[in-house]
């Protein structure tokens, strides 16, 4: 059965609550997404415990559309506090399921110890699977020998 470790993006860019809108929306820019998983810890040092997401709707609507300064204002003041994840060894078609339910497009992915260790997004569930169309359950028991994809070496995940 197709794991969500098998489709992941592994190793994501990720910001702390003290980045800037700037930086984030550089770091967005550069990585060709616009969902990164907020974490603990600093700029310098940032950890694998997620606090959140940033997407860039956050940026734009509770950012810009506000009036905040994004050169001083800080990812704290718009992020999505909010974690809706997958476990790595969850079943693709499980993660999928949460997606629906949930009304996202995209899952932090953690171990069993709780570290951020990717992220997983519809589209790239529905790329190893072929068009996908959900209105239910979905079965990717065809997708088994789906390769394990790696951030350093991977087009963009959205």
């Amino acid at each position: 059965m197709l794991t969500v470790h098998n489709v992941m993006t592994a190793n994501p860019v990720r910001v702390t609550p003290d980045t800037t809108l700037v930086e984030a929306a550089k770091a967005m820019a550069e990585a060709d997404v616009g969902f990164l998983p907020v974490v603990e810890g600093t700029r310098g040092s940032p950890s694998t415990t997620a606090l959140g997401v940033l997407t860039d709707r956050d940026l734009v609507v509770r950012g810009m559309a506000t009036g905040l300064d994004p050169a001083t204002a800080t990812v704290a003041e718009v992020y999505t506090h909010e974690t809706v994840y997958a476990y790595e060894n969850d079943l693709a078609r499980d993660a999928l399921d949460v997606m629906h339910r949930r009304n996202v497009g995209r899952l932090l992915v953690a171990d069993r110890g709780d570290a951020l260790v990717g992220v997983v997004s519809f589209a790239r569930i529905a790329g190893f699977t072929g068009d996908v169309a959900f209105d239910g359950p979905v079965d990717l028991r065809n997708a088994e020998s789906a390769p394990k994809v790696d951030a350093d070496t991977a087009g963009p995940s959205r």
